[in-house]
């Protein structure tokens, strides 16, 4: 059996050993034997869990006998943040490589951000260091930036509510931290039914939060030489863009770049144009079976850019 997807709560999943691919929605009570269980399965490569931890008379986390998934190597997590940190405290993933979590409860309930890292930080902890694709939905303003130099893949997200986060600082400490990145996110959740922003606050990916400039986004894409894909939640435009005169291009690799947040104001000319000297590589065709939140076609953009890109070979072709 390759794969399987369950809601209910009356179908005894821990006992289908021969799955592939498990995906267990629907807030799905967990106790350790559960998990113990799940962890025999012999090909489980890909394991999705929406859970409420239900804990034994016994602490698991006193338990010396470690949960070991030998095969898993995606796992996908949401919940409360002390249930996922309960499943982390018990289980090893020693051929991880991929991992998704995403601490939905604390959002819908609207935890400080103050109340969250103590808890938090341990918990990425235990991410194992063979993961190469990092996903994460925090209720956390300064989320920790995990040392691991191998991974390829990183998307931090994280609900309007969390008023107090930087954009910009988070970009500028990660221009060292992962060498080897291809694909980067940065930007914000939509968890269960909430709205785009709590009433009388202002979204932290508008204009008015700590957003990067140009120059912060320039020196991100030049430390690393493998990035293919960029997504940001805006640009300060409080700052002048750079002269268009010294600018060369920065990379030939990155293909795509998403701007979530463009501000009415924002001068779009310009932008292009120095969008277009830096990145001259971009992918500005829309892909038909692109999802709507990367595609091109409801940018202002790529319009600009596709006129500047038309007239630079334009101009470079003899007559």
């Amino acid at each position: 059996m390759p794969g399987c997807w369950l809601q209910g709560r009356d179908i005894a999943f821990w006992q289908f050993a021969q799955l592939e691919a498990l995906h267990v929605g629907g807030n799905k009570d967990l106790n350790l034997p559960i998990i113990r269980s799940l962890s025999t399965f012999p090909n489980l490569r890909t394991l999705s869990l929406d859970f409420y931890w239900q804990p034994s008379e016994r602490d698991p986390r006193s338990d010396e006998r470690r949960v070991m998934f030998s095969a898993l190597e995606t796992l996908s997590i949401s919940g409360r943040l002390v249930n996922i940190g309960s499943l982390m405290a018990v289980a090893e993933f020693p051929r991880l490589q991929s991992v998704a979590l995403s601490m939905r409860e604390e959002c819908r309930n609207f935890v400080p951000a103050k109340d969250i890292p103590g808890r938090l930080f341990p918990l990425l902890s235990s991410i194992p260091r063979s993961v190469r694709s990092l996903q994460l939905c925090l209720a956390c303003d300064r989320p920790r930036l995990l040392p691991y130099t191998n991974l390829q893949e990183v998307v931090f997200s994280f609900p309007s509510f969390v008023r107090t986060f930087c954009a910009a600082d988070f970009l500028r400490a990660a221009l060292a931290t992962w060498p080897l990145l291809s694909h980067f996110e940065l930007g914000y959740c939509m968890l269960y039914d909430l709205p785009p922003d709590v009433p009388g606050e202002t979204p932290w990916y508008s204009k008015d939060r700590n957003l990067p400039s140009i120059h912060t986004l320039a020196a991100f894409v030049e430390r690393h030489p493998h990035l293919r894909f960029l997504s940001l939640p805006g640009i300060d435009f409080r700052s002048a863009l750079p002269s268009l005169d010294p600018l060369r291009p920065i990379s030939y690799k990155l293909r795509y770049l998403h701007i979530i947040f463009l501000p009415d104001d924002v001068p779009l000319v310009e932008l292009a144009q120095v969008l277009d000297r830096l990145l001259p590589a971009l992918d500005l065709r829309v892909a038909e079976d692109a999802a709507p939140y990367y595609a091109w076609d409801s940018d202002e953009l790529r319009p600009l850019l596709l006129a500047l890109r038309t007239s630079r070979r334009s101009v470079s072709i003899p007559p």
